[in-house]
């Protein structure tokens, strides 16, 4: 019942409404046009600066030429809803569970447990290789299949850089007694999962590194990340996040950390310290540093940083549960659930898709957004007959699917990136973004509606936003650009050249 609602859920999104249904959902589909750059737009296009494989992997339907914006926004649902239950199926293959029953409801459970995240599709394919090339008794094997998911991860996200070398290091520890003889026996014990995340880390390193160079975008736009603001009120119940992160991550897993804490104090003498230390501390990394991204400015309203945790407990918890777990004389180990501890793990996923879940779409005026794309056209029309260029930092889709007619693509200053560069105080982009505005290089721009007011962070969601954007990025605009209209009840912004420019002035 929870997984057919959780698909019910999504068939609101599949539609031929022209605009984005919320912030940023057509910006994902203008990125994955990019590799299709040449036939939709006339000319190749940078690379996409964040989750390539994403936007890859949502490229798809631009095989299939002209296909208009309710497929790709179908695609992206079958992504959304699939990757996650497609990846319980292969956990439920390799951990090999037999009963028709079990691995039916372990494929549903498993599902819905990663959408509590959530992880999100392009990440969940590291999660499906490493079920797929990972062997904890074939060393080479497990090491090159570790080498190739990192391509994919370097490619993906740099927090997920790590996680292929980690998940074979975890099944290690599970599967895997040590041998005894002291200290050295240790050693030799922890060589090879030391190795495979070694090995991931250095060839995932490298791929990112060479995604960098050749992506033909400057270098600082890469590592927004580690200069955007911290905002550490969003560990606890916030006006963003009412619920907290720190509260929310402990309230969905923690059935399984209070699974894993009583098999540890009834195995504890009977599995080596280094194992349960080896586990331990990847999650605990994973953990916390999934708490500082949360915490990165523009994100902390749901737990989809929280992705590598959530992931890595996944795989310990279910790997130990259905009997993987050896001892140090080679012997297979089972843990006796108790009732109200299965029901509670069982429960939490279901809870959290039945509350969480659900289509937050405003009802669509499909008849009073053709009226305003046809508005739009107009100026844009005008804009392009006077020789103008044409900046749509929003809604940019909207040429990608041929809604807005005969105006070439600029490609610069997209939404999500310009975000990025202003939430990271990136100085170099925003100096240049400002010198473009002040020379007035655009006859005509459409961006989401500017903030005009500072907003109070204990009282407003994502207020801290807003006023970040209000301060560094807004008078960039307002020196030079006037504002000619306003489309969709006021939430797009038509700007037009002002006639006086001051820029510059005190």
């Amino acid at each position: 019942m929870a997984v057919t609602y959780h698909l019910v859920t999504y068939f609101p999104h599949v539609t031929n409404y022209p605009f984005s249904l919320w912030w940023s959902e057509t910006t994902r589909y203008y990125l994955a046009s990019s590799f299709f750059a040449e036939r939709i737009y006339g000319h190749d296009l940078p690379w996409v600066t964040m989750h390539l494989t994403r936007y890859l992997m949502q490229a798809f339907p631009f095989l299939i030429p002209d296909s208009p914006l309710w497929v790709h926004r179908l695609w992206q649902v079958v992504l959304r809803f699939a990757t996650p239950y497609l990846t319980g199926y292969l956990m439920a293959r390799y951990f090999k569970l037999s009963k028709p029953k079990v691995f039916g409801i372990f494929v549903a459970w498993a599902g819905l447990y990663l959408f509590q995240g959530p992880v999100f599709y392009h990440l969940v394919v590291v999660l499906m290789l490493a079920f797929w090339l990972v062997d904890s008794s074939r060393f080479w094997r497990t090491l090159i299949g570790v080498a190739l998911i990192s391509i994919f991860a370097g490619f993906s996200r740099i927090n997920w850089i790590p996680m292929a070398g980690l998940m074979a290091a975890a099944l290690y520890f599970i599967e895997k007694a040590v041998p005894p003889g002291g200290w050295r026996s240790v050693l030799r014990y922890l060589l090879q999962p030391v190795s495979w995340v070694l090995v991931g880390v250095a060839v995932g390193m490298a791929t990112q590194q060479f995604w960098v160079v050749n992506s033909g975008n400057p270098e600082e736009v890469f590592y927004s990340s580690f200069t955007s603001y911290l905002l550490w009120d969003r560990l606890l119940p916030n006006p963003s996040y009412p619920m907290g992160i720190l509260p929310h991550i402990l309230l969905v897993t923690g059935p399984l950390l209070v699974f894993l804490g009583l098999v540890f104090f009834a195995w504890r003498r009977q599995v080596h310290f280094i194992r349960w230390l080896g586990l331990a501390g990847m999650t605990g990394v994973l953990f916390a540093g999934g708490l500082v991204v949360s915490v990165k400015i523009g994100g902390g309203t749901n737990l989809h940083n929280m992705d590598a945790y959530l992931s890595l407990l996944l795989l310990i918890a279910v790997g130990i549960y259905f009997g993987r777990m050896v001892n140090e004389d080679n012997l297979q180990m089972v843990f006796q659930l108790p009732l109200w501890l299965k029901a509670a793990i069982l429960a939490v996923p279901i809870i959290f898709v039945v509350s969480f879940s659900g289509s937050k779409l405003t009802p669509l005026d499909h008849q009073a957004a053709q009226k305003d794309l046809a508005r739009l056209q107009k100026y844009v029309d005008q804009a392009v007959a006077e020789g103008g260029e044409v900046l749509f930092i929003s809604q940019r889709h909207l040429i990608t699917f041929g809604l807005i007619k005969n105006v070439p693509l600029v490609h610069e200053h997209e939404k999500v990136l310009l975000q990025e560069m202003v939430m990271a105080k990136n100085e170099v982009y925003l100096d240049h973004l400002g010198a473009e505005l002040a020379e007035q290089r655009y006859t005509l721009i459409i961006t989401d509606h500017l903030p005009s007011i500072w907003k109070n962070p204990e009282k407003t969601s994502l207020a801290m936003e807003n006023n970040v954007v209000l301060k560094d990025l807004v008078p960039l605009f307002t020196c030079a650009y006037e504002e000619h209209d306003r489309l969709l009840g006021g939430s797009l912004d038509i700007l037009t050249p002002a006639a006086i420019v001051t820029c510059g002035q005190e």
